[in-house]
């Protein structure tokens, strides 16, 4: 069993998910009836030789002034927690259609990359890379993700435990 604990909450997982598993969320048709802002519709994280590949859909597209947080906790047997890297991708959009793309540890910015939408968006896909180098020797990886609207949280899903070395 894998467990780690955060302000106050403590999250743990009896059996990992396996790469490549789609993770049990809420239903699109329960979700639409509830008249949620948008929410993760599907996701999976797969992985190639060199990348973890974080693959969702989200519903509703992203509306302006909105953001969308992946949490990645990464898991490494015989190492604390507490010293381990605690991921977040951040994803974006202000007014325009560009979308800010920003990968963070422990709220210091790693990396930043800027993409434009185009159309109306009622589901919106998101296919993210993020090199395998991240996350040397972890066993397992904590994933969340959540989305907010003028900077409160509106929506996320539950925590999920992935083991990326199957």
């Amino acid at each position: 069993m894998l467990s780690f604990v955060r302000r106050n909450e403590v999250f743990f997982v009896e059996n990992p998910l396996k790469l490549n598993m789609q993770l049990p969320l809420w239903d699109k048709s329960i979700m639409s009836k509830l008249g949620m802002t948008p929410f993760v519709e599907k996701a999976k994280i797969g992985a190639d030789s060199e990348h973890y590949d974080i693959q969702f859909t989200l519903f509703k597209g992203t509306p302006r002034f909105s953001k969308i947080n992946i949490f990645l906790y990464p898991v490494k047997s015989g190492s604390e927690f507490l010293n381990m890297p605690k991921y977040r991708i951040e994803i974006e959009r202000a007014f325009s259609n560009k979308l800010a793309l920003k990968l963070f540890d422990k709220d210091r910015e790693i990396f930043t990359t800027f993409e434009n939408l185009s159309g109306s968006e009622t589901e919106l896909d998101f296919d993210i890379k993020i090199n395998k180098s991240y996350f040397n020797g972890a066993d397992c990886l904590f994933l969340m993700f959540s989305f907010e609207q003028f900077d409160v949280r509106v929506t996320e899903t539950p925590w999920f435990c992935i083991d990326i070395l199957r």
